[in-house]
């Protein structure tokens, strides 16, 4: 990293890495990571760790929660769901009494903007949450992109819940706010129209 004359390392980690811990600690570089996507994304980020003591390179690792927005893939929830609904399909989806943090794609690249603009050294890796800071049950985001569509909710066929996967998941913002002066501004309501608009318009 030295050859390389950077001033900061910024690695794009997954909220998937803290697995089942008990609590959400960015602290905490290592996690139990339930399926091999998370596993991989936690090699790496210790892989940077172990970098960082033998650079001059600030390393910034960001753990992003569950990122949302126009041009996401579909094998992710809300494009699962508005593509569905669009095409009339069947929708297989667990019960949703699951808790995640959903953060507008938006407010992540401007996390990652203040990142690169940062111009002092850290004496040890930077390790951030960037999410919502608040929690939205799964069933609520179903029924909240249902009711854009100005339709009633159905044809959706309950699935088991994966015993591995953790019920809630929330981000800590905090240092964040402290290091980056970084805070959400898009309202998930907001961000959930804008992406079903970007569908609508594109499928």
């Amino acid at each position: 990293l030295d050859r390389l004359h950077l001033s900061n390392l910024i690695h794009i980690a997954s909220s998937d890495e803290y697995g089942m811990e008990a609590s959400i600690n960015s602290k905490n570089h290592n996690g139990y990571p339930y399926n091999s996507y998370a596993f991989s994304k936690l090699l790496y980020s210790n892989l940077f760790y172990m970098q960082f003591y033998k650079s001059k390179t600030n390393l910034i690792i960001l753990k992003l929660f569950l990122v949302y927005g126009p041009g996401q893939k579909f094998n992710r929830l809300i494009p699962i769901i508005i593509k569905s609904i669009i095409n009339k399909n069947k929708i297989k989806t667990t019960k949703g009494l699951q808790n995640r943090d959903f953060c507008y794609i938006d407010d992540v690249t401007n996390a990652i903007i203040k990142c690169i603009n940062i111009n002092k050294k850290f004496s040890s890796p930077l390790i951030m949450d960037i999410g919502s800071g608040k929690s939205i049950q799964i069933s609520s985001v179903i029924s909240k992109i249902f009711k854009e569509f100005k339709i009633k909710q159905s044809k959706v066929i309950s699935k088991n819940f994966n015993k591995l996967e953790r019920k809630d998941l929330v981000a800590d913002i905090s240092k964040a706010k402290k290091y980056l002066n970084w805070k959400p501004e898009v309202k998930f309501i907001n961000g959930l129209k804008k992406t079903i608009n970007y569908y609508i318009n594109n499928i």
